[in-house]
């Protein structure tokens, strides 16, 4: 009964080899390729087009019309603020990701009779599609000085995870604590990206 002249055009282009005649089946994709099929058969015959088509129950079986219900508005404004979100986050993410802390389990060094120092890691993303040269300074209330233990690891590679450890000095008459605050800048290409505050650690006091 109906318009469908039994081509089977509609199993032959399914992906998964159900007969959507039975109606929705768990293996369907949503790939619509029964539709085209069944549409350009239903054309060449001069039948309503449609015959296979996206629609609720009620559309079939009460010929309701298609209604932008509470659901449908309820996931459209979700799915809005999730792209809007996501689009956010992609655009005020930063180039280069920096994370930088003391070495656990080591003291302080004395650096000739007027400075301290301690050891650092930093591990460094470069998101970029380019090599980035980067500079670590000091910066802030307490004034010190990066030494690289590698001086020639200033290239951030493209795309790519650098870890790099170095000392800061600091002044002994800087140190007015036994744990003090540090604030390190990180610049790319000589502009700054990102200040990370770290502890700098001092003798009892």
């Amino acid at each position: 009964m109906g318009d469908c002249i039994d081509c089977k055009l509609c199993v032959n282009v399914c992906p998964t080899g159900i007969d959507i005649r039975n109606g929705v089946q768990m293996e369907c994709v949503g790939c619509t390729a029964c539709i085209d099929a069944c549409n350009s058969v239903m054309d060449k015959i001069n039948r309503p087009l449609g015959l296979i088509r996206m629609a609720s129950e009620n559309q079939i079986s009460k010929k309701q019309p298609f209604r932008i219900n509470g659901k449908i508005r309820f996931y459209s404004v979700l799915l809005l603020a999730l792209v809007g979100l996501m689009s956010f986050l992609l655009l005020s993410r930063k180039s280069i990701d920096t994370s930088i802390s003391r070495v656990k389990g080591q003291l302080y060094q004395e650096v000739g009779k007027d400075s301290l120092s301690n050891l650092f890691q930093a591990k460094i993303i470069n998101k970029t599609h380019s090599d980035v040269q980067y500079e670590l300074r000091v910066e802030g209330d307490i004034p010190g000085t990066v030494k690289m233990i590698d001086t020639k690891h200033h290239t951030l590679k493209a795309e790519s995870l650098s870890n790099a450890t170095f000392f800061i000095a600091v002044p002994l008459d800087k140190v007015k604590a036994r744990s003090s605050k540090i604030r390190i800048s990180v610049y790319g290409n000589g502009q700054k990206i990102q200040t990370i505050t770290s502890t700098f650690l001092g003798p009892f006091i």
